[in-house]
């Protein structure tokens, strides 16, 4: 089933926009569905049950036919489908024998391009790759296996030991390790020191790890400048200036997982958001090698903030946004 929705999505105005951004300008609309499959053939009846479960007639309508072209995404093997949870659970309620259920979702594109082109939209905008995959429509729904499970299963062992450069680049590309060619080879020489291959579960864990997420290596790394100077790592900056501020309301700071402030007497804990963005403007051409222009890394933070603390219950009770071009 494909809900589209009765008006302007505004997912298909931000997506539009954010498609001219990668310097894609013959796109002129990409249109945007919700698709939930189920695992078994539905008559009217189950199809009206689903339909009042799924779909706000004000807002929204179905389509029961299968689209053959567009592009369409799901979660990768393995990835909590959330939504299709509550698929299951709500066609429960219904009393609707869906068998299973799965999601994803549909993108229709208006405009031309050819092939090197739709794999640049599919990979840097309309699909995260670590945790989706992409295809032409209509994509193959990943249904949970129940079958699976039980019983005890050989640990995989990735050959990492004996790889030169040029093999551990290819690894780090082929298992989206995002770790550099000094971390590889540090890897690479502990197995060899303790006389084994990782496991992928041991890889992974490394991998996040010492990411920049978990492990802040641009703000911590020691920085060089042209003339030979040495500055202070930024995260060292702004402890030390916080120290020096000594703020009485700040009870706890770079300790755990986030600071802690006092605003009332009793009461510590909520959100701040301050965003820092490159120039959403900023011409294509000027991007430099590798980088995401700033119109994706801004709907990408959004969305992570909106996937996080909104879904939790932290209150964000003050935020800023900010654009420089020393932010790109």
């Amino acid at each position: 089933m494909t809900i589209r929705s009765l008006g302007c999505d505004p997912r298909s105005v931000a997506l539009t926009e954010n498609a001219r951004a990668l310097g894609l300008a013959s796109v002129t609309w990409i249109d945007v569905a919700d698709v939930v499959f189920f695992a078994r053939e539905l008559d009217a009846d189950g199809r009206a049950r689903m339909e009042g479960l799924l779909v706000d007639p004000l807002l929204q309508q179905a389509d029961w036919t299968t689209p053959t072209n567009g592009i369409e995404k799901g979660v990768l093997p393995g990835v909590t489908d959330a939504v299709a949870d509550a698929v299951r659970r709500g066609a429960a309620i219904v009393r609707a024998d869906i068998g299973d259920a799965a999601t994803g979702t549909h993108f229709t594109i208006d405009g031309t391009l050819d092939a090197a082109e739709t794999r640049l939209l599919a990979r840097r905008l309309l699909a995260n790759e670590v945790v989706e995959r992409w295809s032409p429509a209509p994509i193959e729904p990943a249904f949970i296996d129940t079958s699976a499970g039980g019983g005890e299963a050989a640990a995989l062992r990735v050959p990492i030991t004996t790889l030169d450069g040029a093999a551990l680049a290819a690894l780090n590309t082929e298992r989206a390790l995002s770790l550099d060619p000094a971390e590889l080879r540090a890897i690479a020489a502990h197995y060899r020191s303790v006389g084994r291959e990782p496991t992928d579960v041991e890889l992974e864990m490394l991998a996040q790890t010492w990411s920049e997420h978990c492990a802040h290596k641009t703000f911590r790394a020691r920085i060089s400048t042209d003339a030979g100077a040495t500055v202070t790592p930024l995260l060292r900056q702004l402890r030390d200036a916080t120290d020096a501020i000594a703020a009485a309301f700040v009870r706890s700071a770079y300790v755990g997982n986030a600071g802690i402030l006092s605003f009332t007497q009793g009461t510590t804990i909520a959100v701040t958001d301050v965003l820092c963005f490159g120039p959403r403007d900023l011409p294509t051409a000027e991007l430099p090698s590798g980088v995401l222009h700033p119109r994706l890394v801004a709907a990408g933070v959004v969305a992570g903030v909106a996937d996080y603390g909104n879904k939790i219950g932290l209150p964000t009770v003050a935020g800023a946004v900010l654009y420089d071009r020393g932010y790109v």
